[in-house]
């Protein structure tokens, strides 16, 4: 009968769902900013709070990665794990950010839409990641594909706000400036949940 010397630290588990939870918690409250609009100031600090949160909870993880001798995934896969959701509640809080510094008077439908894309991704990925850390691999691919789908959708609409902003005639060039790097914050923010379910698939395809 097989037994393991030194054991794989089971602590990650926890630490990555509660990472997931604040990164989920932190586009929750971007989601309430652009509908709660005339109380941006109050929601941008709740995505601050968040972020500020997901930049403790990474340092922890790093720390107890560099520290710890047997993971239970690879080693590359926990810090691109970590970092990627990190990333994504930055952009969080770089939206937020942006309303308030460049005095943006309302959020675009396509903003909102955007968003709530989001949203459904956070939701993915908390889900899936709770899935890893119980080694429950069988259906985290669908978290995958959905998460995929949705990057997807944001990035057709990013395209077609951004073409429509560049191509408005008598528009104010500072606020196409203004409204273009919310958008393309908002792209990339999509774009790390995709990276963050490509490495998630990663771990599932390795463990089955």
């Amino acid at each position: 009968m097989g037994f393991r010397l030194i054991p794989k630290e089971e602590k990650f588990f926890s630490m990555f769902e509660q990472a997931a939870q604040n990164m989920e918690r932190g586009v929750l409250a971007l989601k309430s900013l652009v509908t709660n609009f005339d109380q941006v100031q109050r929601y941008a600090s709740e995505v601050k709070a968040a972020e500020h949160d997901g930049d403790t909870q990474t340092h922890e993880i790093i720390a107890k990665l560099d520290k710890t001798f047997v993971t239970p995934f690879d080693r590359e896969d926990i810090h691109a794990l970590t970092s990627k959701l990190d990333d994504i509640l930055d952009l969080a809080w770089g939206v937020a950010d942006r309303f308030v510094l460049y005095q943006i008077e309302q959020p675009t439908p396509q903003m909102v839409e955007i968003i709530d894309l989001l949203v459904r991704s956070a939701a993915e990925l908390r889900k899936a990641i709770s899935k890893a850390t119980h080694l429950k691999y069988d259906n985290i691919i669908e978290h995958c594909v959905e998460i995929n789908n949705l990057e997807n959708q944001a990035d057709q609409i990013v395209r077609h706000a951004v073409a429509d902003l560049m191509n408005a005639g008598g528009k104010d060039p500072v606020e196409v400036m203004k409204l273009k790097e919310i958008y393309e914050h908002l792209e990339r923010a999509a774009d790390r949940c995709e990276d963050v379910a490509n490495v998630l698939e990663s771990i599932a395809l390795k463990s089955s």
